[in-house]
């Protein structure tokens, strides 16, 4: 059974990116808004790391198919 909610790294892996990158934490980064303006969707817990849904994360491959892996 595949987990619903994603770790940052998991997520990464998730679209198809290198498992070192930090692409996400970037586009996630307000100095950063220009250059990524529609980054996935994610939840900030109260630690301070984020999870992502992979129901989101499908949506935006979807609509973002430049980052599709599929």
């Amino acid at each position: 059974m595949q987990k619903r909610y994603l770790s940052t790294k998991e997520a990464t892996v998730y679209l198809g990116f290198a498992p070192k990158s930090n692409i996400l934490s970037v586009m996630r980064m307000p100095k950063n808004k220009d250059r990524y303006p529609n980054p996935p969707e994610y939840i900030k817990l109260e630690n301070g790391s984020a999870r992502y849904d992979t129901l989101k994360l499908d949506e935006w491959m979807q609509s973002h198919p430049f980052y599709n892996h599929e």
